[in-house]
């Protein structure tokens, strides 16, 4: 059976707990994952396109992702507690990686060594998928609370 976090993440509480490398890998594999999705839409809609070819989309969307919209995600996020509405604008920027996570999904069933979360979500609605070391050596996904998991 798989492990159950019934309590919410707390960045300074599970900090020690977190394995980095797994959390940056898993999440730039969603960025690329969402960067192929975003790709394969421009193709089909024709111009004009942000990005020119729109096949470079899976090499730009992970740098975007750690340059751009995980710092945006994460000040919007932090503003919600003061103004509701800036929430809504974490929710669209959590939404454009969410949409690579059916890719990692399918990619853990078929090559399971490339994926570092043992049994990924078909949709994590979450900016930041954050793993942590168990006793048992096994990742246990935690979805960051402030950044668009609401």
């Amino acid at each position: 059976m798989d492990p159950i976090i019934a309590r919410d993440f707390s960045f300074s509480r599970d900090f020690r707990s977190i394995d980095w490398g797994a959390t940056l890998k898993h999440n730039l594999l969603r960025a690329v994952c969402a960067g192929m999705v975003w790709a394969g839409i421009g193709l089909f809609t024709g111009p004009p396109h942000f990005v020119d070819p729109p096949l470079l989309l899976p090499l730009i969307f992970p740098l975007g992702f750690l340059c751009v919209l995980l710092p945006l995600g994460l000040i919007c996020a932090f503003l919600a507690k003061f103004i509701p509405f800036i929430g809504l604008l974490s929710v669209v920027i959590a939404i454009l990686v969410v949409v690579g996570d059916p890719i990692v999904c399918i990619l853990s069933l078929i090559v399971p060594g490339l994926v570092p979360m043992h049994k990924p979500g078909f949709f994590m609605f979450s900016l930041i998928i954050w793993l942590l070391k168990t006793e048992e050596g096994m990742d246990v996904p935690i979805a960051d609370q402030r950044a668009g998991n609401r």
